[in-house]
């Protein structure tokens, strides 16, 4: 595996503001079994409504891949922190090696309400 971080895809546009359609998606890197991905926004868990769960691919080796999306219409709320910003990570949990969990994940920050 090159690359065990998930990587982001889809993203738009720089900056997200409120009014704005989120729309992008998280997948993880080839491993077996798939690593399970989830979701946050300012480090609070997604509603399920906001998560679009697609069918694992396969490499020739027989490892998998998931791929989860991300759609919600940005609102002002998570903008409401002091620190007035988005941000989106994405975790991927990798099965237990020896007993030590690896979790991995991709944060990014979509908009910032604090140079307006």
């Amino acid at each position: 595996m090159n690359n065990i971080i998930p990587s982001l895809s889809g993203l738009k546009q720089t900056i997200y503001l409120p009014g704005d359609k989120v729309s992008i998606n998280c997948t993880s890197a080839f491993s077996f079994p798939a690593a399970r991905l989830s979701w946050r926004l300012n480090s609070v868990p997604v509603d399920r409504w906001m998560v679009t769960s697609y069918t694992n691919s396969l490499d020739s080796t027989g490892l998998e891949s998931a791929t989860l999306g991300l759609n919600f219409l940005v609102l002002p709320e998570p903008f409401r922190g002091p620190e007035q910003e988005l941000w989106a990570t994405c975790k991927a949990d990798m099965p237990t090696i020896h007993g030590m969990e690896i979790p991995m994940e991709r944060t990014l920050l979509l908009g910032n309400l604090g140079g307006r």
